[in-house]
């Protein structure tokens, strides 16, 4: 999605949402350099995950963007595919930092030592669900930092921003944006028995 306030990108996994401490340019650096003015982040995606992610393209945009996602009015769904099985809904709510954190989780299918599910958050916690996922002894695959072994179960991170819902920073209409599963997820994900 974009228009002259709003951009959602599909992130790809590898791309950090701003840039590195060593100078990795991240996606707005990207976007300036394609022309943009003005770009500013309203959440952010792990440098490992892909998916949607929104920025703001006015500084008319920025405050009311930032505000949607502080304010839970953003709301974001994750497919993830978690080492291990999991065969019903379940809402992760340990408290990360100190800070009440909450993460909804429910399977789609469970195959071949693999669960793949769709996310939701009512909290936006620093790597909230890579590490709910690993207290709860179900790691994501391929999260190499909070995963143990699961970081080598699969060569990336599991975790695709799939679908985002969000008010219009200036116009306040709701806006849809839909990131398909990249080929390597699809292809893990029907590994674990989903249609992806």
């Amino acid at each position: 999605y974009v228009d002259e306030d709003l951009v959602i990108v599909d992130k790809p996994c590898g791309t950090p949402s701003q840039s590195t401490r060593d100078g990795e340019p991240g996606v707005i650096d990207r976007l300036l350099r394609g022309g943009l003015q003005h770009a500013c982040l309203a959440h952010r995606l792990d440098q490992p995950a892909s998916g949607c992610l929104a920025l703001g393209l006015s500084l008319e945009a920025a405050a009311p963007l930032s505000a949607a996602f502080r304010e839970h009015r953003a709301k974001r769904v994750y497919h993830v595919i978690l080492v291990g099985v999991l065969d019903a809904p379940v809402s992760w709510d340990r408290p990360l930092d100190g800070k009440r954190a909450r993460t909804h989780v429910r399977p789609l299918a469970t195959r071949s030592g693999f669960t793949a599910c769709e996310v939701t958050l009512d909290t936006g916690r620093t790597h909230q669900i890579r590490r709910h996922a690993a207290m709860a002894g179900l790691p994501i695959a391929g999260d190499r930092r909070h995963g143990g072994d699961a970081g080598r179960a699969w060569p990336r991170l599991a975790l695709h921003a799939v679908h985002l819902t969000l008010p219009h920073p200036v116009q306040g209409m709701p806006v849809e944006a839909r990131a398909p599963l990249p080929a390597d997820l699809r292809q893990l994900s029907r590994l674990a028995g989903a249609d992806a």
